[in-house]
C-alpha cells in the first residue's frame, strides 16, 4: 500500500508545476502534519490536504509577489504616471528611557492628539 504523505505530495506536486519543486511540497506537507498533530485520524487526510494547498497557495503567491514588476504601493515603489502617491503617516518619534544604557527599550510617543 502507498504511503499517504507520498500520494498526497505527489498530487500537489502536479497541482503546483512548475512554481514549487518536490522538496518545497515535502516541506510544506511535512510542516502541515505536524501542525495537526492530535487531530483525530478520519479527519486528518481532509485537513492535512487542505492546509497543505493553502499553504502551497500562499507560497506560490509570495514567490510571484517578490518578482513581479513594481506596481502602485502605497507602502513601496513609485506610482503610475499621472497618479499621485498615497500618503503615509510619519513614523512617531522616539526617545530612551532613563537608564537606558543601550537605547533597548525605546518608546514611541504619539503626540498627535
Amino acid at each position: 500500500m502507498p504511503d499517504p504523505l507520498a500520494t498526497l505530495t505527489d498530487r500537489l506536486y502536479t497541482a503546483f508545476q512548475p512554481g514549487l519543486t518536490h522538496a518545497d511540497i515535502d516541506r510544506i506537507v511535512a510542516g502541515c502534519r505536524a501542525d495537526l498533530d492530535g487531530t483525530p485520524e478520519t479527519a486528518l487526510p481532509e485537513l492535512l490536504e487542505r492546509l497543505a494547498r493553502q499553504r502551497l497557495a500562499n507560497l506560490t503567491d509570495q514567490r510571484e509577489n517578490a518578482t513581479a514588476a513594481p506596481r502602485d504601493d502605497p507602502v513601496g515603489g513609485s506610482p503610475s504616471p499621472g497618479k499621485q502617491a498615497a500618503s503615509r503617516p510619519a513614523a512617531a518619534p522616539t526617545f530612551a528611557l532613563p537608564g537606558d544604557r543601550e537605547g533597548l527599550r525605546a518608546v514611541a510617543v504619539d503626540d498627535r492628539r
